[in-house]
């Protein structure tokens, strides 16, 4: 009950998002957005302004609901274990998004908004390890942003399928779930500053296990349109297991 409350206190002290934070994730969110919806100005080979700019506005709502929670996983995660969170917008990353996609004509996406760094807050830290950033700690608040945008996804999935009395948009929420898939599965590529290089430097079997859960899961959606957790979670041990054995257990030696 204590560490509830002790949570509460610092999510209301540094939960919010600083201004140079809140203009990246504006310009990040509407860059992505515009990609997404770039094969969606018109039906067909008809252009039409007044379809794409609905399917563009959509985009962007999708985007920034999925950029919120997963800050959202990755601030609540790093100040329970006491960081607080800072996202920085790459703007390298955006630009090698407009490339591609205009390059293949919408049919290439490459999302990476940004990265966090993280700062060391000493007064929050009694009885856990106390002097610096350690890498685990990095990795479980990395991890926690793809985890929060595959939950996301699941929960507007459920309510899709078994609360059909809701009136919902099928496209959209489709539009959503999707979207939260491949921004979970590229936030998680290990390459400097996405999420992916602080899991892979801080233990390979964990990148392992995680890549292997969230890939694991995309595919099973995408190729058999199975949505279970738990298979995800096999799979994951699967890779896991079978990267230790071939490449881990020999790397040691």
């Amino acid at each position: 009950m204590y560490s509830f409350f002790d949570l509460k206190d610092k999510v209301k002290r540094y939960f919010a998002f600083s201004n140079e934070e809140i203009k990246g994730m504006v310009v990040a969110t509407l860059i992505i957005g515009f990609i997404i919806s770039f094969k969606e100005w018109g039906y067909g080979d008809k252009f039409d302004a007044l379809v794409g700019l609905r399917n563009l506005f959509s985009s962007i709502m999708i985007v920034a609901l999925a950029m919120l929670a997963h800050q959202t996983g990755q601030r609540i995660v790093g100040l329970h274990v006491g960081f607080r969170v800072e996202w920085r917008m790459w703007l390298y990353g955006l630009m090698i998004g407009l490339i591609l996609v205009l390059v293949s004509r919408g049919n290439l996406w490459f999302i990476a908004p940004g990265g966090i760094i993280v700062h060391h807050m000493k007064q929050h830290r009694i009885g856990y390890f106390r002097y610096g950033v350690n890498k685990w700690a990095l990795a479980m608040i990395a991890a926690s942003g793809a985890i929060a945008n595959i939950l996301l996804a699941g929960f507007f999935k459920t309510i899709q399928a078994w609360f059909t009395f809701i009136p919902i948009n099928d496209a959209l929420v489709d539009k959503l779930f999707i979207f939260n898939l491949v921004f979970a599965a590229y936030s998680l590529l290990p390459i400097p500053p996405l999420d992916g290089i602080h899991l892979f430097f801080a233990s390979r079997l964990f990148f392992a296990f995680v890549i292997g859960t969230v890939m694991g899961y995309v595919l099973l959606v995408i190729l058999l349109g199975v949505y279970s957790y738990i298979w995800a979670l096999i799979i994951g041990i699967i890779v896991w297991q079978t990267f230790y054995w071939t490449f881990e257990r020999e790397a040691w030696k």
